[in-house]
Formats: C-alpha cells, structure tokens, sequence
C-alpha cells in the first residue's frame, strides 16, 4: 500500500518552493488531503521544520497522523527541537534514506 504523504521542506534541488508549504497553507493542506504521513525536512534554507511542526499542534485534523523529520546528524540540537515539537520519528538523514520505502508502505 502506498501511502498519501504531505513533504514539508525545500523544493526541488535544495531551492525553495515557491510557495513553501508552512503556516496556513501547511494546515489547510492537512485538512483537505488528510495524508497518512507528514515528513518534515529540518534543513530547509529560509524555512524551520520545527515550526512547522509546532504549528501542526493547532490542526486537529493533524492528530494521529504520524510526523517523520529527519536532518544533519551533527544537528542533535534540532532533532531535539524536533521531537519536542511533536515529531513522531526523528532521524538523521541517512537513515531516513534508508528507511523511506518502508515508511511509505
């Protein structure tokens, strides 16, 4: 089974979306996919995976819906953040990799 998934984080090519998926338009994208995964990239430029996952705690529609970030492993401080924000899964990002396939069964 493949899973519905919302990516909050840089576009393509490490550059930012045009219109990043945060704040309101990150909730209203919640409401109206109601995705089966929520994965977070905590190395975005110009946009904070630990807001954004703080923000998910005002979105009723957002509970229970898992939340995977993963970023730097040197970053321990931010995977911290992360997970004290409300992230299910906090990874590294090589294990993220590793683990992807099966996160999305």
């Amino acid at each position: 089974m493949r899973a519905d998934v919302i990516i909050v984080g840089p576009g393509p090519g490490g550059v930012n979306a045009a219109a990043p998926l945060v704040g309101a338009a990150l909730a209203e994208a919640v409401r109206n996919e109601r995705p089966d995964l929520i994965i977070v990239d905590l190395e975005g430029l110009g946009f904070d995976g630990v807001e954004a996952l703080l923000a998910l705690r005002d979105v009723p529609e957002a509970g229970g819906i898992p939340r995977l970030a993963y970023g730097s492993h040197v970053d321990a401080e931010r995977l911290a953040a992360a997970a004290a924000a409300g992230a299910t899964e906090v990874m590294p990002r090589s294990r993220f990799v590793r683990e992807l396939r099966a996160w999305m069964e």
